[in-house]
């Protein structure tokens, strides 16, 4: 129960000190007033010789405030944190989508990291794959994985919800070719 509840209060703390909230209102709205959660992306693509090929910048608003309320009610905890990234083909073996998450299903460390910038308050989550097949990256998402209170720690709950996505244009979807290096991250900021 002691590492459940750390792993809540390290999520709490991150969202809560990205907010930068003291709980005080200064516009003098009260608490109708909302926060808005927004998603700046980047995907960075390197040739397999380590040579840049392209960067990719854009940004999406926030989709998910069932996760987030649960998170801030303490009805459920965050066990992981995930970035989905689809193509027109399975741009990774694993399946259709390539997956992105802080922690694995044996809890050891993901190939995502989630951070806090402290000169901007945003969470960064970040992480790298390299595509086994090639094709376009056709979307993007942001999510976090959410467990029922009774969840032991070392437990899988397979719950994601989305916080953000992005869904490209056919003219704007990202080319990758297999055994390229892609870099994405997406930075939260509360405001």
């Amino acid at each position: 129960m002691i590492k459940k509840t750390a792993g809540l209060v390290a999520a709490l703390g991150l969202l809560l000190s990205a907010c930068g909230s003291s709980g005080a209102d200064p516009g003098g709205g009260g608490l109708g007033e909302a926060i808005g959660v927004h998603g700046n992306w980047t995907i960075d693509v390197s040739n397999a010789d380590g040579s840049a090929d392209a960067s990719y910048r854009f940004e999406n608003a926030f989709i998910g405030p069932e996760a987030l309320s649960e998170i801030l009610a303490v009805t459920k905890w965050a066990r992981s944190w995930k970035l989905s990234i689809g193509g027109t083909v399975a741009l990774c073996d694993s399946g259709p989508v390539c997956s992105l998450v802080t922690l694995e299903t044996d809890g050891s460390p993901g190939a995502a990291t989630i951070t806090r910038d402290p000169a901007t308050n945003e969470v960064v989550i970040a992480g790298s794959f390299t595509p086994d097949n090639s094709g376009d990256v056709t979307g993007v998402a942001g999510g976090v994985e959410v467990c029922d209170l009774a969840v032991p720690p070392e437990s899988f709950c397979n719950i994601f919800k989305s916080f953000s996505n992005h869904v490209f244009d056919v003219a704007d979807r990202i080319p990758v070719g297999a055994g390229q290096f892609v870099q994405v991250e997406v930075r939260y900021s509360f405001g």
